[in-house]
């Protein structure tokens, strides 16, 4: 795995980035689907349609990213390596982690879509809670494979896994909007998208936070962990992280949820939902290679 020099290449990137909003999609639809009723029954029946359909775009997005990372590896051995002869490690757990994401939320959509009155509601409630452990384990997987390197100064902070699973989860949040957009034909009222700009801005706020938090104490805590910070903040990087982590990831969202509270258009949500997908992306990949550089 080699980026200019480095430690990752660029599919390790697009892996992160669709595991993440892809898992991070699926557990926000079962947010939705599980506690949603009890709250607001009326807007669960509107968005009820988007359930099944998130489900399949999460999985779909998951083998996807699993794709990048087999083509990563080189070698089918090697991926077949970690199931045939498991050891406790980071890696295995997250290999195993996107195989039980795969297979229970292929077999939710099963329950659901092929036999829902066959099976007992209790079954129905152990997969549905079963594959949204899963997708919390393949959100937090690769934010704790890279804070498992401890070679890697940047990456060497309990925040990584924090700040990946707040990622995972806003880029989730963007794609069930998006859906919404998409689907508008099939009964999901486009006024309820305006709803969930609303629920993301705590969610982004927090993790503008804790982004801010692991900038700081990076600073701080050694000066190759330093360097690479200021790679990011004034150098080489500085260009992608303020204009497509902060700009497309935080500012301008920010700004178009305020729009979408006044009036929300198309053409708003569809911005706002793209633009928080174009700063998850950015953010993986500037930590990525801000930590594997030849110079850290």
């Amino acid at each position: 795995m080699c980026y200019a020099g480095g430690m990752f290449s660029l599919g390790i990137t697009w892996y992160m980035f669709f595991a993440g909003v892809g898992s991070g999609l699926s557990f926000v639809v079962f947010v939705l689907d599980s506690f949603l009723g009890f709250f607001k029954p009326r807007l669960f029946k509107q968005c009820r349609p988007l359930i099944a359909p998130g489900h399949m775009t999460g999985l779909a997005l998951v083998a996807l990213g699993a794709v990048f990372l087999f083509f990563d590896l080189g070698r089918a051995d090697r991926l077949l390596d970690l199931f045939l002869n498991p050891r406790l490690t980071v890696l295995v757990c997250g290999a195993w982690s996107l195989l039980l994401f795969v297979a229970l939320v292929s077999g939710q959509l099963v329950l659901r879509l092929r036999i829902p009155e066959e099976t007992p509601r209790p079954v129905h409630i152990a997969v549905r809670w079963a594959g949204a452990a899963s997708a919390l384990a393949v959100m937090s997987y690769t934010g704790i494979l890279l804070w498992d390197l401890h070679a890697v100064h940047f990456w060497n902070s309990f925040l990584l896994p924090v700040l990946f699973l707040l990622s995972s989860l806003s880029g989730g949040l963007a794609l069930v909007m998006l859906l919404g957009f998409i689907r508008q034909d099939e009964g999901v009222p486009f006024k309820h998208m305006a709803v969930l700009t609303k629920a993301h801005l705590p969610l982004m706020l927090t993790e503008l936070l804790v982004l801010a938090a692991y900038l700081v104490l990076a600073l701080q805590r050694s000066p190759v962990a330093a360097a690479s910070a200021k790679e990011l903040l004034s150098g080489t990087y500085s260009l992608l992280f303020w204009g497509g982590v902060v700009l497309c990831g935080f500012a301008a969202p920010f700004v178009l949820g305020l729009l979408a509270r006044r009036k929300l258009t198309e053409p708003v949500l569809a911005q706002y939902s793209l633009s928080l997908l174009a700063g998850a992306l950015a953010l993986r990949y500037c930590f990525l290679v801000v930590g594997a550089h030849p110079a850290m």
